[in-house]
């Protein structure tokens, strides 16, 4: 049987072909997305301008819109009192990412499972780091050459 379904106190069955509910149609805008092209474009707002508004660093509002990082309720809170939202139409961004990732995520997980058997779900292996597969750079003020020897008196 290839379907997967969770004993959680009279959930119904939820089979990997069908879209269960709560999981938008399509995959929805990341929030940190819709935050640049909704009100940093139109605004004519700067990463860095828009930082100082909310009150948070450069690289947070970067990687929110380059969508590394998630809407936190603190960030949620920050651009609700700067563009006059509510916090929760922030979180219902993120909420809907959130669902979608990990409905997409299932659905290639039990695709890649043999014979419909299912497994628990094991944690994503990392990638190690460039920087650590290289060797470390040695810096030496000194310019290469001979070596000095003993100073005639």
């Amino acid at each position: 049987m290839s379907a997967l379904a969770w004993d959680s106190g009279g959930a119904s069955p939820v089979h990997p072909a069908g879209r269960p509910e709560g999981v938008p149609l399509r995959a929805p805008i990341h929030p940190g997305r819709f935050l640049e092209r909704q009100y940093l474009q139109p605004l004519a707002l700067s990463q860095t301008k828009a930082a100082e508004l909310l009150g948070v660093s450069r690289r947070r509002v970067n990687e929110l819109i380059m969508g590394h990082r998630a809407m936190s309720a603190d960030t949620a809170v920050r651009c609700a009192m700067v563009f006059g939202t509510s916090a929760t139409f922030w979180l219902g961004l993120q909420a809907r990412w959130d669902a979608w990732q990990a409905w997409r995520d299932l659905r290639l997980q039990m695709a890649t499972q043999p014979d419909g058997v299912q497994h628990a779900s094991r944690p994503r292996r990392r990638r190690p780091c460039r920087r650590a597969a290289r060797p470390p750079r040695r810096h030496s003020l000194r310019r290469p050459g001979p070596e000095p020897g003993p100073t005639p008196p």
